[in-house]
């Protein structure tokens, strides 16, 4: 076997060509769904103790790790956070890191490099801006369909079935927080967290791929390899 030097020095130059396996294979087993969904997780880099004196993943000034407030955790971190989009059957199609700060709204604009088919992308209330989604569908033919908020006075497109949908990127989470461990990082630099996340969210990928082929459950990945 390579060092394990070479092996991260192979796998962050191959970041990009992972991160299209990704959508090649979303894009296979999913067809044409129709459906999206896109949602945020965070991504720390450290306790709160080391903020002060923290040297690593700063060599981007487009994007610097910065201390934000999680309100599912009830919690601070410090860090980044990545927006996932994946089909309405759990293949993820792509991801992108921001600074943990940015709201999930500023995220909007750019989806449109992420090469979204038209479709509808169910979001929660954090991805609600009139102006960016409707540049948004404008531009590409995505449309983001979210609940509302409680002094919004709009037709609701949103349904129980639309939130039932929803609920796939949860799971998603769950899995590559517990099985895939994608908050447990021990890059130095931003391009090697990021080879790093774009790996685990590939390698979910390929498992839901080897179930689909197999005809099992999709989301049962923690046991896709057994026979």
């Amino acid at each position: 076997m390579i060092h394990r030097t070479n092996y991260n020095r192979r796998r962050r130059g191959l970041s990009e060509r992972t991160a299209q396996l990704s959508k090649l294979v979303c894009l296979k087993f999913s067809g044409s769904d129709g459906e999206y969904i896109i949602d945020s997780i965070p991504v720390p880099i450290c306790q709160k103790p080391r903020i002060a004196r923290l040297k690593i993943c700063r060599d981007d000034d487009l994007v610097m790790p910065s201390t934000a407030w999680h309100a599912s955790h009830k919690s601070c971190y410090h860090g980044f956070k990545m927006h996932l989009v994946i089909s309405k059957s759990g293949f993820p199609f792509a991801a992108g890191m921001t600074t943990a700060s940015m709201h999930d709204s500023q995220y909007i604009p750019f989806l449109k490099y992420d090469n979204l088919p038209e479709c509808e992308l169910l979001a929660d209330r954090g991805y609600i801006s009139a102006d960016q989604q409707l540049a948004l569908f404008q531009q590409v033919g995505v449309k983001i369909i979210t609940p509302l908020k409680a002094n919004m006075k709009i037709q609701n497109l949103w349904n129980y079935q639309r939130r039932k949908t929803r609920k796939t990127i949860e799971t998603l989470f769950s899995q590559l927080c517990d099985q895939q461990l994608i908050k447990r990082n021990y890059a130095k630099a931003s391009d090697g967290l990021f080879a790093r996340i774009v790996a685990k969210i590939a390698s979910v990928s390929i498992l839901k791929a080897i179930n689909s082929l197999a005809n099992k459950p999709l989301g049962r990945i923690k046991h896709a390899l057994l026979c």
